[in-house]
Order: structure tokens, then C-alpha cells, then sequence
């Protein structure tokens, strides 16, 4: 009998364990059938809002798409007018190197030409040399012109050539 009474004992405690599992489980399903009503009165409403959400997203990934499109459109232009200023620099960077050997080439012939050009003294030598030259023929020209005048005045031959 005392092993009848313990399993009698064990039988009501498992008895009284599902008696309150069976409330949770009749609990649970009256929420779910008052949320499942809920919602069926509200899946009007979630509709619309779900339809207007997704306009919403869609007007977005348009917005987006147009931004990205004219962004891209931009970069292009930025990348022509990069391209064509790089290709006008090459020219004008072209024409410096082309001007500047040019200018190397006539410094170079103008340092040839100061090589073979006398120096200062040897001008400024030539120079008094001149003088001295030029004092020297204006003084025989006027001792030629007097030599003139005398033999004009002697009378050979009327009148003298110069």
C-alpha cells in the first residue's frame, strides 16, 4: 500500500502539473485568437500602410537613382574638361621646351660670337688708333691743300685739281 499511495501521490502532482500547463497553453491560444482577430480588422490598414511605405522606398530608390545619374553625368564632365586642360598643358609645357632650347641655341651662338668679338682694350686701342690716323689725314690734307694753293699761286698750270 505505501508504494500504491506514493505512485497515487506521483499521479496527482503530474495531474496538477498539466492542469496548469493546459491553462498556459488555453491562455496563449485566447491571446493569439484575439490577436489573430485584431489583425484581420487591422489588415486593411497594414495594407495601406505597407503599399504607402513601399511607394515611399520606391520614390527614394528614384530620388537616388536620378542623384547618382546626374552625379555620374558630372564626374564625366569633370573628367573632360581635366583631360582636355591636361592635354592643353602637355602642348603649352611643349611649346616652353621649344622655346627654351630655341633660347639655349641663340645664348649658345651669341657666346660664340662674344668669343671671337675683340676685347675692350684691343677696341679702345683701335679706337686711339684711329684718332690718330684720322689727325694725321686731316693734317696732310690741309698741308696737300696749302702745297695746292701755292703752286696755284705760282702759276703752273691755272687752275689745280684737288
Amino acid at each position: 500500500e505505501a508504494a500504491f499511495a506514493e505512485q497515487k501521490k506521483i499521479l496527482l502532482q503530474d495531474a496538477e502539473r498539466l492542469n496548469v500547463e493546459l491553462y498556459d497553453v488555453k491562455r496563449e491560444r485566447d491571446d493569439l485568437k484575439l490577436r489573430l482577430e485584431a489583425g484581420a480588422a487591422d489588415s486593411g490598414s497594414l495594407g495601406a500602410d505597407f503599399d504607402k511605405e513601399r511607394e515611399a522606398f520606391e520614390t527614394e530608390i528614384a530620388e537616388i537613382s536620378m542623384s547618382l545619374t546626374k552625379a555620374r553625368e558630372e564626374t564625366s564632365r569633370h573628367e573632360d574638361e581635366t583631360s582636355r586642360i591636361r592635354t592643353e598643358l602637355k602642348e603649352e609645357r611643349q611649346r616652353y621646351h621649344e622655346h627654351e632650347a630655341k633660347l639655349k641655341q641663340d645664348i649658345a651662338s651669341l657666346n660664340r660670337n662674344l668669343k671671337m668679338a675683340p676685347s675692350k682694350a684691343y677696341v679702345d686701342g683701335l679706337k686711339r688708333d684711329l684718332k690718330i690716323l684720322k689727325k694725321m689725314q686731316y693734317n696732310a690734307v690741309d698741308d696737300d691743300d696749302d702745297e695746292d694753293n701755292g703752286k696755284d699761286q705760282v702759276g703752273v698750270g691755272g687752275g689745280g685739281l684737288k
